[in-house]
């Protein structure tokens, strides 16, 4: 019996010592794989001489500390430079400029344990301003605290004999990114950063793509595209995959956008208030955008955040009497900052007459200098002593000081840095003619519409259309501008010759020549033009003209409601899908038209078929709904 006893108390010592085993055991297995995951969101901004690694801590407890690696190009392994970093950044000074090194961090938890390591990521220090000159994509050293290498080691990055535009450097220096019209049309592309190698294309579309922007932290790019017949912001992937995110879908142009340092907001310019101001947006609700400025003269753009977020530079016409209260004068483009909200804002080039007399254009933040952050460099473009030459000022927001614009380059060439539009013309060439023009009658119900071949200039701002009844007449009279391709003349008369010109415009105001002149003949049943006051009898939706169609077809319909109501006119397939919103907003009764140009809502071109078109009117009591066919053949 006390063997049995003995034996009992034997197995409960065991039970509980294997219990205490346990629970030791699972806390250091705890302690020893807290920190096991790797590090997530680890990305680097290179600086001068200078690199700045960012990343979020691991899940679970906090780590008592982090293990900073780093390696040169060409070295086989890695060496620990810094085991006592507690914040989840560290800057690494002393780098030699223009090498590549190589990262990764690791944590420690309170045992001295370390975690798997990040993600390897490279950075290239530099001092570089990227920039445009001759079409091409050149970069060179920005001037130091010293002034000594202002301007010095220009390297020319492109030698291709189409036009390269709009480039931007990564945030970890390696790479840029830039417009071109190698292939037709304006595309985006990436390429090394040090020699120009490794070209990349990163969009694929028909339409114009411009002015990108990296994210803080190089994983997005940001850039306005025509694809809607106006400029909208997309964002995509920086290395190209995915489908690109429309951000933006007004009816204006919207372009220049600019991520903040922290990537919560972008900043751009747009004409959406009829003159140019700058807007900002929360990313996380991007339909919710903000104006910021607020200039009377307008023509306000080119946004860039400052390194840590606190301002924005800018160019804008405003007038000088805006900013100092000065006395009318012809208003200049000047460089101003102001805070993200729109208030303080500072001219930076108005106090100094000498830039009154051109115009300062295309500012730029240089990247952050780690080990000396008291003052900012400014770059931008001046055209003040005849050809366009950039130009450097140091700024300290913090205390309201800045120094007097130090000229940067010396060339008769035109040259712009890199940051807001981007888009130098060191000539200011204008735009080419319009072309592959063509005119038609629509039927008795419409007019006359007209066609064209879209321009494959990215800063194009509008065509204007010209008509007479007499060839060969001067253009003088025009009917109206606008953005798209196509142009409904409803102002006409039957059984009558007119013949139409178009020119282009762009954003600097510079006309193109005209067109070649087109020739149509009004059919004899057209019906006189409706009085712009006059109320329509009743609701009624028209047969689109022509149809069947190849690429563009008009489409008028009436409203008889004397108050708004909201209207929408879409077209569907043949499997009810909604393929194109053509009109969604608040109309009175009056005579409308609207084209349509063979696209859905993403700027896709549609396959020949049979497609719906139905017209909707709602409001108090009342719901109208009109339907239609239409045949499209490619």
């Amino acid at each position: 019996m006390l063997n049995i006893k003995l034996h009992r108390r034997k197995i409960v010592f065991l039970g509980v010592l294997l219990e205490l085993l346990l629970i030791i055991y699972g806390d250091l297995y705890s302690k020893s794989t807290s920190i096991n995951p790797t590090i997530p969101s680890l990305y680097i901004q290179a600086g001068n001489h200078s690199a700045k690694l960012s990343w979020a801590p691991p899940p679970g407890d906090p780590p008592l500390s982090y293990n900073i690696y780093r390696k040169l190009l060409g070295e086989a392994t890695f060496e620990k430079i810094d085991s006592t970093v507690t914040d989840t950044f560290y800057v690494d000074h002393g780098l030699i400029n223009d090498t590549l090194y190589s990262y990764f961090v690791a944590a420690l938890n309170s045992d001295s344990i370390e975690s798997d390591s990040s993600q390897v990521i490279d950075v290239l220090p530099n001092n570089w301003i990227v920039f445009v000159e001759g079409w091409d994509i050149w970069r060179m050293d920005a001037v130091d605290a010293d002034g000594d290498s202002a301007g010095d080691n220009r390297v020319r990055l492109t030698t291709n004999p189409a036009i390269d535009i709009t480039p931007d450097l990564s945030p970890d220096g390696t790479r840029i990114v830039f417009s071109s019209n190698r292939d037709g049309n304006f595309e985006l592309y990436s390429m090394r950063s040090l020699d120009g190698g490794d070209l990349i294309r990163l969009t694929f579309n028909t339409y114009t793509d411009v002015s990108p922007s990296w994210s803080y932290d190089g994983s997005k790019i940001a850039y306005s595209s025509d694809q809607f017949c106006n400029y909208d912001i997309f964002v995509m992937e920086s290395d190209g995959s995915g489908s690109p995110t429309q951000l933006t879908t007004n009816p204006d142009y919207d372009g220049n956008p600019d991520f903040s340092p922290c990537g919560d907001q972008l900043a751009f310019d747009t004409q959406r208030d009829t003159i140019y101001q700058i807007y900002k947006m929360d990313l996380s609700i991007p339909s919710q955008v903000e104006c910021i400025t607020d200039s009377l003269q307008g023509d306000a753009g080119c946004p860039r955040w400052s390194p840590g977020g606190e301002s924005l530079v800018l160019c804008s016409r405003a007038q000088e009497a805006e900013w100092k209260g000065l006395a009318n004068s012809e208003p200049t483009f000047h460089i101003l900052t102001m805070d993200p909200n729109g208030v303080h804002g500072k001219s930076l080039t108005i106090e100094f007459e000498d830039y009154g007399s051109g115009d300062n254009m295309y500012p730029v933040y240089l990247a952050p200098d780690f080990s000396s952050p008291q003052f900012d460099h400014i770059y931008f473009s001046s055209d003040k002593d005849g050809d366009c030459d950039i130009y450097c000022l140091e700024v300290d927001s913090a205390r309201d000081v800045f120094g007097v614009p130090l000229r940067f380059t010396l060339d008769v060439i035109g040259n712009s840095p890199t940051g807001g539009m981007r888009e130098i013309q060191p000539e200011v060439i204008p735009p080419a003619c319009p072309d592959s023009i063509s005119a038609d009658t629509t039927g008795k119900d419409l007019g006359v519409i007209l066609s064209w071949a879209r321009n494959k200039e990215p800063d194009l701002a509008y065509y204007s259309i010209y008509r007479d009844t007499l060839s060969g007449f001067i253009p003088t009279d025009m009917l109206g501008t606008l953005r798209t391709t196509f142009y409904l003349d409803t102002n006409v008369t039957a059984n009558t010759v007119y013949f139409y010109i178009i020119t282009a415009t762009d954003s600097f105001g510079s006309e193109s020549g005209y067109s070649g002149e087109v020739r149509v003949k009004t059919n004899s049943s057209v019906k006189e033009p409706k009085h712009p006051n006059e109320i329509p009898d009743r609701f009624a939706l028209f047969p689109n003209y022509p149809n069947p169609f190849n690429s563009t077809t008009a489409i008028s319909y009436q409203l008889s409601a004397v108050r708004p109501h909201r209207t929408t006119l879409k077209i569907y397939n043949i499997l009810a899908q909604v393929v194109k919103t053509l009109v969604d907003e608040d109309q009175k009764a009056g005579y409308y038209e609207v084209c349509w140009d063979g696209r859905d809502n993403f700027g896709r071109e549609v396959s020949s078929g049979v497609y719906i078109y139905r017209l909707e009117v709602i409001g108090d009591r009342l719901k109208v709904t009109k339907t239609r066919k239409m045949v499209l053949l490619r």
